[in-house]
């Protein structure tokens, strides 16, 4: 039987820019971590935090109505309750001013400790299988026969990572953000706070691409993925542990801590940038700094932290960045 027009053919189907080809890489992550049911389940928990955060910022919104019967009721009682009498105060009288260094203040919250916790889970859970399964089972020999660069590889395995932590932070942002717009008292309060977004977006950023990379740094070493999970896990709390030893350390002597501190920690670290992101000082501030602020008044450092804190995620990224890159290109080349 003849073969019929043996040879080279032209690709028929549907082709993807070259700007883009690394997105099956991520849509291809996404899936194989969604198949994970303790994954699949912890996400029914991940936006539980809004049962208590959307209420706040209701009641921020409703406050700064003062001609509402409702804002004076239970309303200024939750939002009493989360940002202290005095804050109420000035929210009601200066509500176009306020409103912004409020929704900051929690946003910065959120973003610092809720997001933080919820962060540290789903990293453990998507991040460490994600190059170690490529290299235990040689997969690179498939993405690599198509025409991506080994950049690319990285930041579509990259991108799975960020997905996941923008799912279970920056996206609940946005979903409180546009809650808080639509109880405002007029559409005025999205042009009064439109910097708010663009914080959130930054803070959403800052965590995203540093946690992504050294969780691929992480995966790429090892052919278990148990043991970048266990990495993980151990530069997560011993570095929390070792920055508090510091820290009261230092407090016990009345001396201060020295700007380099808060790089033992990485939830302190991003801490320190959330801050400065958010300006956190001058809404607490403004706002009176009631006693409500003060367990995580504490926390919040000089500019000299921030340089160190910046600059250590710069470094950090970029060695990651590197030892991601030697590793796949060395694999390839073996």
């Amino acid at each position: 039987m003849p073969v019929h027009e043996v040879g080279y053919r032209p690709w028929e189907g549907r082709t993807r820019s070259a700007a883009t080809r690394w997105m099956s890489i991520t849509r291809r992550g996404v899936a194989l971590a969604h198949k994970s049911w303790i994954l699949r389940r912890f996400f029914y928990f991940v936006y539980v935090p809004l049962i208590y955060y959307a209420p706040v910022f209701l009641a921020i919104g409703l406050v700064s109505q003062e001609e509402s019967r409702t804002a004076r009721t239970l309303w200024s009682r939750i939002a009493r309750e989360a940002l202290g009498g005095g804050a109420l105060n000035k929210l009601v009288t200066d509500s176009v001013i306020m409103r912004e260094a409020a929704w900051s203040t929690v946003f910065f919250m959120f973003f610092a400790y809720t997001g933080a916790i919820l962060t540290f889970i789903v990293v453990a859970f998507v991040g460490p299988p994600l190059v170690s399964r490529d290299i235990r089972s040689r997969t690179f020999l498939i993405y690599f026969s198509k025409p991506i660069s080994v950049g690319e590889y990285i930041l579509g395995k990259a991108a799975v990572v960020g997905s996941y932590v923008a799912l279970v932070t920056l996206v609940p942002a946005l979903v409180l953000y546009g809650i808080s717009i639509g109880f405002a008292p007029s559409i005025g309060a999205l042009f009064d706070t439109w910097r708010t977004v663009g914080r959130i977006l930054v803070a959403g950023a800052v965590l995203a691409v540093p946690v992504s990379l050294v969780m691929v740094a992480m995966s790429s070493v090892v052919r278990n993925a148990r043991y970048a999970t266990f990495a993980w896990i151990v530069v997560n709390i011993f570095g929390e542990l070792a920055y508090r030893a510091m820290f009261f350390a230092y407090r016990s002597k009345s001396l201060a801590e020295p700007a380099w501190l808060s790089i033992l920690s990485p939830r302190q670290t991003f801490l320190v940038v959330y801050s400065h992101v958010f300006d956190v000082r001058g809404s607490v501030e403004m706002l009176g700094n009631s006693r409500r602020f003060r367990f995580f008044t504490e926390d919040l450092k000089e500019p000299a932290a921030l340089a160190w804190c910046v600059g250590f995620l710069v470094i950090v990224s970029g060695v990651s960045y590197w030892i991601v890159r030697s590793r796949v290109r060395g694999i390839l080349r073996a």
